[in-house]
């Protein structure tokens, strides 16, 4: 592969003054995006969107930091010494900010799993308290049911104190739902 940059690329151009202000200047864009990603975290949507940014960063920089590893090994690179010395410098800053972005990248998918994390705890304990009320609703609904049917031959209809025996029977269902549910710490 040397030899292929080597043959492609006039080595002297590549590293000449404009070169090494070009390599600062993705340096300092590469680490401003890394610093904007640390600093502001806050949905999941970002999260994902940080987490692809990430992945495309690191792809990149894996990429910049293997070319100037081969460009380390060019023969025009070792025949001079201040060559050699800023693609070496050249090559530790991608290679730092490589390792800065895959840091990030793990600490996103951790703020990921987190999110989900809290996000399914929050859902379990909506889906809980509905729980708790269809238990407490549901033989309520059943009973509404059942003498709400018109027929003619329900004994307790005939009996005078029938309609608050109905509510008195509800009434023990919930108080008995609510101890239980109370007593299991659901409530």
């Amino acid at each position: 592969m040397a030899d292929a940059i080597n043959s492609q690329f006039d080595t002297s151009l590549v590293l000449d003054a404009h070169s090494t202000l070009a390599h600062a200047t993705v340096l300092i864009c590469f680490f401003h995006q890394l610093k904007r990603v640390h600093a502001s975290l806050d949905t999941l949507e970002e999260l994902v969107d940080y987490n692809s940014k990430l992945k495309k960063m690191r792809r990149t920089l894996t990429y910049l930091s293997n070319v100037t590893s081969e460009m380390e090994r060019l023969p025009a690179v070792h025949a001079n010494k201040g060559h050699r010395h800023l693609v070496h410098d050249v090559y530790e800053q991608f290679d730092r900010l490589r390792t800065m972005s895959d840091l990030f990248q793990e600490l996103v998918v951790d703020l990921m799993n987190g999110y989900l994390s809290l996000s399914a705890h929050r859902l379990n304990q909506i889906m809980k308290v509905l729980t708790v009320f269809t238990v407490i609703f549901l033989p309520l609904t059943l009973m509404v049911g059942i003498y709400g049917m018109n027929f003619e031959y329900i004994p307790e209809l005939g009996w005078r104190y029938g309609y608050f025996a109905l509510l008195g029977g509800m009434a023990t269902v919930v108080l008995v739902a609510v101890v239980v549910f109370r007593w299991k710490r659901w409530l």
